[in-house]
This record gives structure tokens, sequence and C-alpha cells, in this order.
């Protein structure tokens, strides 16, 4: 009942770390001063400075989580509490439950180096939140499995009492660390504000997981209806939807270990019934970086700093290393093929599992070894162009934008093959970098000129707008 009990928990917690949250448009008080005080997703405010302690506690918590699971694998996987398997079998298990490794590594790095450089304004930026909470949720399932392991083991008991209070001890102290930034960040105290924002974030994660593109319902040039299916679209090529079909297996297989039997709960990580089930713990830190490059490339924003860079190495390197080890396991190179299929009958009998955890690891091993290619920014121009549109409140209107090269206001372009004119040019709340506001003459676009309430231009026709990016439109002759 505590194991039901727990894998709840820890489902309901790893469908809240994959949930994207709207945020305020970005306010920036002073806009020549340094540091730069700016309005974040949190009441109170951040400074975007330097923090260097943040940036050392990090790296600390980062470099005792992966020590204390490489003792955990170790100890776990030295000997085999019931079968005599060839000591070539046991190195290849230890190197197979190691290889989640570079991943914890490369995201404890992204988050270190972001404090380092940007301090607690970037902890405050929805990416940053994810990963807090993911490595909150990885470290407290973690503690759990250590603390209650024959209930995670099959019955083994694989650990003395005084390991059992190191490594709980080292998985809380990082949980409680990740949490208490991500509380400070958020501010959301008192607790019914919190719980609420749990509730959403469950629900919206739901639907955060299918890819969106501003051209859906729209053909483009190859008669595509949505752009997803598009490989010639930059919704269809830029690795979105790998990603979220990705991190929705990954999270289911970390939760199946701890809702099936033996033998089938070793399937996703091949570890043996001695540490399969924590083991999931990393396959939800793999969920929560993959939704977030998901995320990243439908905002094309996989170029963005070394944030996305770092985690896609992460991924690369878990996942190639995962696919490596299984291939050599099932040529029998370790020796214990044999008695695996003597001692664990049913593994073997269910190869379409099998096969979807392996799918998942190539599918976001491809993603990310294949990125969109990196747009070079245009040269903005040194006039400024405004829109010559009326605007409901001149407060809430942004401050005019530099036109995007060779557009301008009131310029005649195409869009998806629809005709349109230029009404707006310049950055949006919705998402970072230079937008271009067109009226398409159809009236079939998605919007009046309005998003999360800031009206950025105004359309005869109460959905004619569409915002695009400089390279989606083609000047008319």
């Amino acid at each position: 009942m505590r194991r039901i009990l727990a894998c709840a928990l820890v489902c309901l917690a790893g469908i809240r770390v994959t949930a994207g949250w709207v945020h305020r448009p970005v306010r920036v008080h002073s806009p020549l001063a340094s540091p730069v005080r700016v309005r974040g997703p949190s009441t109170r405010q951040a400074v975007k400075e330097p923090s260097p302690a943040l940036e050392r506690a990090y790296s600390v918590a980062g470099v005792a989580t992966i020590a204390a699971w490489v003792a955990c694998a170790i100890v776990a996987l030295t000997s085999h509490p019931t079968l005599k398997l060839p000591v070539r079998h046991q190195y290849l298990t230890i190197a197979q439950a190691l290889t989640p490794v570079p991943l914890a590594g490369y995201v404890f790095m992204s988050l270190g180096r972001s404090a380092g450089k940007e301090g607690w304004w970037a902890m405050g930026r929805s990416t940053y939140r994810r990963l807090n909470l993911g490595v909150a949720t990885v470290s407290l399932w973690l503690a759990t499995a250590v603390i209650f392991g024959p209930s995670f083991s099959a019955g083994y008991n694989l650990y003395s009492a005084n390991f059992v209070k190191l490594i709980s001890t080292t998985h809380f102290a990082t949980a409680l660390f990740c949490l208490m930034v991500w509380l400070r960040v958020v501010n959301t105290s008192p607790p019914p504000r919190a719980l609420s924002r749990l509730v959403r974030g469950i629900i919206g994660s739901i639907w955060g997981l299918i890819p969106q593109t501003s051209e859906t319902g729209t053909s483009s040039s190859s008669g595509s209806a949505s752009q997803l299916d598009d490989p010639d679209s930059p919704a269809g090529s830029d690795g979105r939807n790998e990603y979220a079909v990705a991190s929705a297996l990954f999270l289911w297989f970390a939760v199946m270990p701890n809702l099936v039997g033996f033998p089938l709960a070793v399937v996703p990580t091949i570890l043996g019934k001695s540490l399969s089930r924590a083991a999931s713990a990393w396959t939800l830190l793999a969920a929560v970086v993959a939704y977030v490059l998901k995320d990243a490339s439908q905002r094309g924003r996989i170029h963005s700093g070394t944030t996305f860079r770092y985690l896609r190495y992460g991924l690369i390197a878990s996942s190639g290393a995962h696919l490596l080890l299984v291939a050599l396991k099932l040529a029998g190179i370790d020796g214990g093929r044999a008695a695996l299929r003597e001692f664990y009958p049913g593994t073997l009998a269910c190869p379409k599992v099998a096969l979807a955890s392996l799918v998942m690891h190539a599918l976001v091993l491809f993603a990310a070894l294949t990125p969109p290619a990196k747009v070079a920014k245009k040269a903005s121009t040194a006039a400024v162009a405004v829109s010559s549109e009326p605007v409901a409140s001149a407060a809430a209107a942004p401050a005019a934008p530099a036109s995007a090269g060779n557009l301008s206001i009131g310029q005649r372009v195409s869009w998806n093959g629809t005709p349109g004119t230029v009404r707006y040019i310049g950055p949006i709340s919705l998402a970072p970098g230079e937008w271009i506001g067109v009226e398409l003459d159809s009236g079939n676009g998605q919007h009046d000129g309005t998003i999360m309430g800031v009206r950025y231009f105004v359309c005869s026709n109460a959905a004619g707008g569409v915002f695009a990016k400089p390279e989606q439109l083609q000047i008319e002759a």
C-alpha cells in the first residue's frame, strides 16, 4: 500500500513538473541601470545579477546527488542476491545504472551556470522552475527508494542502516534546496495559492504535452493543414513533435515500473529487481528535460544560450549510452543472457513494452542530434517604426521597436500564401524575439491584434490578425 501511495504521488509530481505556466509580460523598471530589476512570475522583485553562492550550491547539490546514486548502484548491483552471474554481467549492469549520470550532471550544470550569470532572476523563468521541480521530485523519490528499500526491490535488503541515513539525507537536502528555490521565485504563500497552482499545473501539463504552432488551422505551401506534419515547415522540423512524444513515453515509463510486478517492471531500465524502480526517478527527469526542449523548440529558442544545448548533450549521452548497453546485453556479451531468461521468463515475453521503452530513447536521441538550423538574426535598421493604428491603452502598448530587415509598417506581405498588411513590428509578451503583426486580407487569422490583454495593433476584422517571424513572410511585389 505504501508503494502504491508513493507511486501516485510521484506520478502527480511528474505531471506537475512538465506543466507550463503563462507569464505576465516582463516589466523592465530601469533598462539602463545595472543590475536590472524586473517583475517576474513572483510578486516579489528579482534582481538580474550574478549569484555565485547559488551557483556553488547547485554544484555541491549536483556532486552529492550523483555520488549518492553511484554509491547505491555499486552497492546494489555488485552481487546478485540469488543468482551467480558472470562478473562482466555485473559490470555491465552497473554501467547501465550509471547512464542517467550525464543527464543529471548537465541539468545541475544548466541551473548553476544560469544562477551564476543571472542569479535569482533566471530561476524565476519557466525553464528553471521546471528543472528545479524535476530535480526535487527525483531526489524525493530516490530518498524514498533507499528508506523503503525492500518495498522497491522485491524484498531484498540491500543497504546498511548507516548507508540509508547518509544517502537519504543527501537526497532530502537536494530536494529541500530545489524546493526552496522554487518557492522563493514563485512566492506561493499562503498554502492555498500553492495548492491552486499545483492543480492548474497538473491539468495544464496534459495539454502542454501537445505541440503548438501559430500556423495551426492554415494551409502551408505544400498543402499541410497543421504544419506539424509538414517536414518542410518550421513547426514540423524543429523537433517539438519528437520531444513531445518522447516526453510522454518517458513519463509513462517513469510510472509503469512502480505499478506493475516483476519481471515486467525491469523492462524500461533492464536493471533487475534491485534498482529498476528506484531508477525510474531518472526516467522522470528525462521526461522533464524532453518537455523543456519541446517548449524551447516551439518558441524558437532551442539555440538560445547554453542551457538548451547542455540539456541536449545530457539526453544524447544518457540515451545513447542506454541504447548501446541494451544492445550489448541483448547480444549476450555479458554472459548472463541464459540465466536472465531462466530467472526472468516474462521479460522476453513482452517485446512490445521493451520496444516502446527503446523507442523513447531513440526518438529523443534523434531530436537532440538533429536540431533545426540556426537562423542568423537580421540586422535592424536605424529607423524606428511605430504602428499608425490606435491602441486601447498607451500604458499597455510596448515601446516602439525598430523594424526588422526590410519590413516596415504598412508594407504588403504574404503569410503562408495569404496576403496581408504589416501592422506591428517588435516584441510581444507571448514569446521572446522580434515579431511581425500582420492583418490578413481574408480575415482568417487568430486574433484582433490583442495578446494576453495587450493590444499591439487593430484589425478591421475580429479574427484577422496573426503574429509571425520575419522569415515566415514574403514581401509582395
